[in-house]
């Protein structure tokens, strides 16, 4: 059994933190986007805690972060498509919340589980066509705060829930240089020699 089904089997719920990534994305000609999910297996608040102690003490970054998916977008590259793959992405795993600092994909998400009369005029609109197709529930995806100064959190519940937001928008920066790669060198080149 997996990590999910087995916190859903014992109604433990658990968290999944998306982010996603796109290099030279004002470069409609040469930008790349990836995105990643990073779930919490952390077991209690204070094991949290005593995570955040280590990197804030050590600078060692929590080990119950765990990176459970990461892929290229496909077709249109921009950052919001990313985020929007990244959230759809997570909802096929069931049962975890699911928590997106981007506006735009929680409300996209949100809005394509019921209702597609304007899927006609929207970007992304085949992402949103699959979220529909999917049904996840709407209450599972949650807006977190984006990119906060991890250095400036006293409090080691609220260090650990930034952590788990740094985590998942670093993993989605390095999938963004690193899948695919020859794809990844062809476009920075090309990007290099225009700009």
């Amino acid at each position: 059994q997996t990590f999910a089904e087995i916190r859903q089997l014992h109604q433990q719920p658990f968290n999944i933190y998306v982010d996603g990534s796109c290099s030279n994305p004002r470069f409609p000609t040469s930008r790349y986007a990836a995105f990643s999910g990073v779930i919490d297996t952390a077991d209690n608040d204070l094991h949290r805690r005593e995570l955040a102690r280590a990197f804030r003490d050590h600078g060692t970054l929590p080990p119950t972060l765990v990176t459970c998916f990461a892929a290229r977008v496909r077709g249109f590259q921009s950052i919001p498509r990313a985020e929007l793959l990244a959230i759809k992405t997570a909802a096929s795993i069931p049962y975890g919340i699911i928590h997106s600092d981007s506006n735009y994909a929680i409300s996209q998400a949100t809005h394509a589980v019921v209702d597609t009369s304007k899927f006609y005029a929207k970007s992304n609109a085949d992402v949103l066509w699959e979220l529909h197709d999917m049904q996840p529930d709407p209450s599972r995806f949650r807006k977190i705060r984006a990119h906060r100064n991890l250095h400036a959190l006293d409090d080691m519940l609220d260090l650990y829930h930034a952590l788990r937001n740094h985590v998942a928008d670093e993993m989605a920066k390095i999938a963004c240089k690193t899948i695919n790669q020859d794809w990844q060198m062809e476009l920075q080149t090309f990007h290099d020699q225009t700009d």
